[in-house]
């Protein structure tokens, strides 16, 4: 054992300078700290998938790289679309969300005072001065910019490449509708169903129905109900309803599509149950999960061709399907704004191609990606910046969309004519009119 040693004045003064040293190695700390405090935005983001997780990873490692002085707070809320409205309202919500920002989806929030208008943000900020207008055309309502639209995206029909070589199928049907229907006759009589649809999500059936109504009336058609006079109650909108009773009618849809649901359609489809999928390119995702699953697998879309030849080129049903918006009790507004500025910047641009597979309403080049072959020819399409036909659903008043899906469905079933539903659509979209809820050019 050490016996007891004597302290010389130069240990002494070697520990007084240490601790001296940490005394203001610790005031520099503390002010350091002080002056350096973080500003918090609390943001609730659409999904938490492990794919979803990664991308927001990677974008807030990114703004914070950018931007060090502002930290921002992901909060995922599985029941968002069911409690953002109360909890905007009692101030525990969140300053900055995603979620879409069309009518029917961001009218209520918009009529209660939640949310902030943007119009001044898209003067001054650098990244939303890029959004094409057509993009954020979508989501003005009573005439200004409550949010800012996101994830561009369309619905074509996705096939299943396997199945149709399989069937000696060479061409794909470009030409006429007709010969699209003479393909699902082929298709079912070997054995195979042609089309999938995950009815039980009322939204399904209501891509199908975009797609089919931009061959019948057209974008521009569906413009003059959405801007002019145009009608719901018109032939070529109770035509594309019409269309998808025929569908069933010849057995190109099966008669319980309404009770299938998204990951059996999905997994039907990458199965060869199902030889083609009407949905849109937000499944990209799911898709190619589905080929690196199941190496027999491979998939690739097409357009149809309209029905009335009157129109011109491809009719594609599609337009923005999500968005971010900042509350209107945000904390800190400027960070707030700073964020969802960044969100539409090039260094996230890139995350959404390559993490999500969508794309934002700004310009962009593909070929600086590195993306799997689908989603490239996908995002090359999108990167044109041509304004898409319309997914309905996602541009009709709150009180018209209620009509819409649940009329849809009941025309599926035989519960309902598409005359009839098309002249309650006329109705509710005669309401809306009146009360000035409809979007504006």
């Amino acid at each position: 054992m050490r016996g007891h040693q004597r302290m010389t004045r130069r240990d002494f003064l070697k520990g007084v300078g240490a601790v001296a040293g940490s005394v203001a190695q610790l005031g520099r700390t503390s002010l350091a700290r002080a002056q350096s405090a973080k500003r918090t935005v609390v943001f609730w983001p659409e999904a938490n998938t492990p794919a979803a997780q990664k991308g927001w990873d990677d974008i807030t490692a990114a703004f914070a790289a950018a931007n060090p002085s502002i930290e921002i707070k992901r909060v995922f809320q599985p029941e968002m679309n069911n409690i953002i409205k109360v909890a905007l309202a009692s101030d525990s919500g969140p300053d900055v969300f995603q979620r879409d920002i069309p009518p029917s989806y961001h009218q209520p929030l918009v009529d209660a005072g939640l949310v902030r208008a943007l119009d001044e943000e898209y003067k001054t900020r650098p990244n939303l001065q890029k959004v094409f207008p057509w993009a954020r055309k979508r989501g003005i309502i009573n005439g200004k910019s409550w949010g800012v639209p996101h994830e561009v995206e369309f619905i074509p029909v996705f096939y299943n490449k396997s199945v149709f070589a399989r069937l000696g199928i060479k061409e794909l049907p470009t030409k006429s509708y007709d010969e699209f229907l003479t393909l699902c006759k082929t298709i079912k009589a070997a054995g195979v169903t042609p089309l999938g649809l995950a009815g039980r999500a009322r939204t399904q059936p209501g891509h199908l129905y975009s797609e089919l109504v931009m061959l019948t009336l057209g974008k521009e058609g569906f413009e003059e109900i959405l801007y002019g006079a145009g009608r719901w109650d018109q032939p070529a909108v109770i035509e594309a309803a019409d269309r998808i009773k025929q569908l069933i009618d010849l057995g190109y849809l099966t008669r319980d599509a309404l009770a299938q649901d998204m990951p059996a359609v999905q997994a039907g489809f990458a199965a060869g149950r199902y030889a083609m999928w009407t949905t849109g390119t937000w499944q990209l995702i799911g898709l190619e999960r589905s080929r690196a699953d199941n190496p027999a697998f491979d998939y690739d879309y097409f357009f149809l061709p309209p029905i009335n030849t009157a129109l011109k080129g491809p009719q594609i049903a599609g337009g923005i399907g999500g968005g971010f918006s900042i509350s209107a009790k945000a904390k800190d507004l400027e960070a707030s704004t700073i964020w969802i500025d960044f969100l539409m910047s090039p260094a996230a641009q890139k995350i959404w191609y390559e993490v999500f597979f969508n794309a934002a309403p700004t310009p962009f080049d593909p070929a600086k990606t590195n993306l799997p072959q689908v989603p490239r020819k996908a995002m090359q399409l999108i990167a044109h910046g041509q304004e898409l036909g319309y997914n309905v659903s996602v541009v009709i008043p709150n009180n018209v969309v209620e009509v819409y899906w649940n009329g849809l469905q009941g025309i599926m079933s035989g519960q309902l004519t598409p005359k009839d539903w098309a002249g309650k659509l006329q109705v509710e979209w005669e309401k809306a009119k009146a009360d000035g809820r409809v979007v504006k050019p």
